[in-house]
């Protein structure tokens, strides 16, 4: 039996007076950014908007209200996943109906108030060791992905050992942040920490531990820019690649495919004559597709023509790259070296055993997502609208689209134009004006102190009248009028005993 789906919604009000339900925006940690949402495909921020989970109740669709929390939105959403999962595998009987999500109920009086629970999950006696064992098969039976599980399990297992076995309700912000410390000194990257502190907070708000380090107080991580392949490289890159090596390049290229994707794809995938490939879940080979969701896009004919070449190649092959017998799990290594082999590292990479990627095959501008990212760009540009490309990359939300997008945006000849309207003739104007200086090496600064005090005190403050300095020489003098149309040398007038003033460092 398929889990019902439990997802997720955001309801604003907008101008209009209507309160639609729409899409939360979603961070790329997989974090729901507070009161932001999508709307005719942007992202917009709407304070106050509260969360709604939509699932089915006994057949019947259900629309619970939540909170502005969207941490409590997922906590809630994970209790009514485990539901479902639980139901699926019989744990649970199927006629027991779901239970009510929501996370932070209305308070009851005193008078009313149900005694308190006994059960060992909401007991604030629970010890970390025993909530992890819980945790754990929570990440099971919700049929979470294999890396999932393990980046949840390997963070709570070192988190646990660096506290130690106290309660889980004694848990404090002040033991994640000495956790935190613990992570930078192994070392550990910034966004490794932060994700890990991630997972733990997750871990802890399932068991109603929501509040021990509120988000804004986690650590933080710059995000790396979204960057794609430009055609000079992967021309340089295939130069250097051995024929198989260039045909997992191309096919990671022209399929927008993530690792596993690739790995596990199937001639069974490939439909030639409609010239498209598929995403498919193969629970017999132990891969599910991201979200669940399966995905067909379209494939260019010069890949169709390799593949039709491969299959004649390797006819009782099972996987498309690879040695064909089983997934490849080589690639990032195989991509690597490929690229230290076409001289295209940046040398700026440095391991934590203090290896260069001047060296050795450890560049980190060099990832096989990235070619997912020129995928998308390569179609921008060519035409496709960001709907199409989201339905085509399997994105859950069109934000992470758009953020691919946005590279094909300011690599465009559109972009390169304003820059070009905007900054041209600045800097044309100010080569220009060094030329005209002779040539020879000498600046407007040169040239000006080359001149009489005056002239220069002139040049150096031109908003200034000329006449205003001519007291600091000669004493007050009547100006001449300037005869119309030409320019006047300034110049001071002979003191009464008509000996003539030198100027310059007889006068400071």
């Amino acid at each position: 039996m398929k889990n019902p789906k439990v997802r997720i919604y955001i309801r604003v009000k907008l101008p209009d007076g209507s309160q639609p339900f729409l899409d939360p925006v979603w961070s790329a940690n997989r974090q729901i950014k507070k009161g932001w949402a999508i709307i005719d495909g942007t992202p917009k921020h709407f304070p106050g908007a509260v969360y709604y989970l939509r699932y089915a109740r006994e057949g019947k669709r259900v629309w619970e209200r939540l909170t502005d929390d969207p941490e409590q939105a997922l906590a809630a959403k994970q209790k009514l996943d485990v539901f479902h999962a639980a139901v699926s595998v019989d744990l649970i009987q199927r006629n027991v109906p779901a239970p009510i999500a929501t996370a932070t109920p209305a308070p009851t009086p005193a008078a009313a108030q149900p005694a308190a629970s006994t059960s060992a999950e909401d007991s604030p006696a629970l010890k970390l060791t025993g909530a992890v064992d819980r945790y754990k098969e929570f990440l099971s039976l919700a049929n979470k992905a294999p890396k999932t599980r393990t980046a949840y399990e390997t963070a709570i297992d070192t988190f646990v050992k660096q506290c130690g076995d106290k309660a889980i309700s004694d848990v404090t912000a002040h033991d994640l942040l000495r956790f935190a410390d613990h992570l930078r000194k192994r070392p550990n990257s910034d966004r490794t920490v932060a994700n890990k502190i991630n997972y733990i907070c997750t871990f802890l708000a399932h068991f109603a531990c929501d509040k021990v380090m509120p988000y804004e107080q986690r650590p933080r991580f710059v995000p790396k820019e979204p960057d794609a392949y430009t055609q000079e490289e992967l021309a340089a890159l295939f130069a250097a690649c051995a024929p198989e090596e260039r045909f997992l390049f191309q096919f990671f290229l022209a399929t927008g495919f993530r690792d596993q994707e690739a790995a596990f794809a199937t001639w069974r995938d490939v439909k030639f004559d409609a010239k498209e490939i598929t995403v498919r879940a193969k629970k017999h080979l132990g891969f599910t597709p991201k979200d669940h969701e399966e995905r067909t896009a379209p494939l260019p004919d010069a890949l169709l023509d390799s593949l039709r070449a491969r299959r004649r190649e390797r006819p009782d092959s099972l996987f498309i790259l690879g040695n064909g017998q089983k997934p490849s799990r080589h690639m990032l290594r195989i991509l690597k070296r490929a690229a230290l082999r076409a001289k295209l590292n940046c040398g700026e990479c440095l391991t934590k055993a203090k290896k260069s990627c001047r060296t050795h095959a450890v560049c980190g501008y060099w990832e096989l997502h990235k070619f997912r990212r020129t995928y998308a760009t390569i179609q921008h540009e060519a035409g496709v609208s960001a709907p199409t490309l989201q339905k085509r990359l399997g994105h859950s939300d069109l934000e992470t689209t758009l953020r691919y997008l946005a590279i094909a945006e300011r690599r465009s000849k559109e972009a390169h134009d304003k820059v070009n309207l905007a900054f041209g003739p600045l800097l044309t104007a100010s080569v220009a004006a060094e030329s005209q200086l002779g040539g020879c090496g000498m600046t407007r600064h040169d040239e000006v102190h080359k001149l009489p005090r005056i002239a220069r005190y002139t040049t150096e403050s031109p908003g200034i009248p000329a006449r205003a300095f001519s007291h600091s020489v000669s004493g007050p003098s009547i100006p001449k009028e300037p005869e119309q149309g030409v320019e006047q040398e300034i110049a001071p007038e002979p003191p009464p005993d008509g000996r003539q003033h030198q100027l310059g460092a007889d006068n400071p």
